[in-house]
This record gives structure tokens, C-alpha cells and sequence, in this order.
């Protein structure tokens, strides 16, 4: 997938000047340090990211960080929604729906294939059905 003009953002972020959504997608996969995305408490945090361009999307890769205060619910309960406007997102259809992971991640990473063929620019991960933070260390998008 392209890297230039992709976003990201959080539902809330945890500190205003540190843990952004851009730390996400910055290419940096190391298991320790703070380059982290991490939301506030909330319910139902979720993590978003705008391609720029609408891409059919096959593959989600999500890196959890391993390292210091993270927990076993970190990237718990998973929605990975696919398209191309913000209601999409919202959308309870299952039409935008490409995945949902019920559980826990096994490891450092988690690798979603979409069930569906799904064309859009915004990818959605959303912790449902929970009141805690979300933090990922890195995404990575597949398609064409």
C-alpha cells in the first residue's frame, strides 16, 4: 500500500504531546520503547486510518506492544471495519465489516484477513464491548 498522504487518528488520545495515532503508522516495529498509539479509557476505544485513496483491502496486520504496562485486553475484542466515509464505520449491516477477532492475540501481532472483498480508504479498529484503553504499537495494511 502507498505510504504517502495516510492519516491517523484516535478516538481520544491518552497524552496530548505523546502516544498519537501517527506513532502507528510510523513504520517502527520495536518491541520496547514509547512509540506507541494509545488511547484514553473509554468505552469502546477505537483507531482509524485514512489511505487517502479508496484500495480493496485483503490484509491487517496490528503489533501490540509486549513491553512494560501493556495488558492481555490491550487489542482485545476486536472490529476491523473497511470504507470510505465515517458512517461507514458505524454501519451495523456487516457491510463494511471485514473482520471481527474475538479474543485475545496469541502474540506480538495479530494478522486479520478480511472476510469479505472490501473497497475503501479508512480502515477502523474498534475494541468493542470494553471500557479500557487500546494500544497499538504498529498497523499494516495490505491490498491493492
Amino acid at each position: 500500500m502507498p505510504n504517502g498522504n495516510v492519516t491517523a487518528s484516535l478516538i481520544t488520545r491518552l497524552e496530548e504531546h505523546r502516544y498519537g495515532p501517527e506513532n502507528a503508522i510510523s513504520g517502527n516495529k520495536e518491541k520496547t520503547g514509547l512509540n506507541l498509539a494509545i488511547s484514553a479509557i473509554q468505552q469502546s476505544p477505537w483507531f482509524q486510518l485514512d489511505l487517502s485513496i479508496a484500495h480493496c483491502i485483503h490484509i491487517i496486520k496490528i503489533y501490540k506492544q509486549v513491553m512494560g504496562w501493556s495488558t492481555d485486553n490491550d487489542l482485545a475484542n476486536l472490529r476491523i471495519a473497511v470504507g470510505e466515509t465515517d458512517d461507514d464505520m458505524y454501519d451495523a449491516s456487516h457491510k463494511y465489516l471485514c473482520a471481527y477477532y474475538d479474543g485475545k492475540p496469541p502474540g506480538e501481532e495479530l494478522t486479520i484477513t478480511c472476510t469479505q472483498r472490501l473497497y475503501g480508504r479508512l480502515i477502523r479498529v474498534t475494541a468493542v464491548q470494553l471500557v479500557n484503553r487500546l494500544r497499538l504499537r504498529e498497523i499494516e495494511v495490505f491490498g491493492w
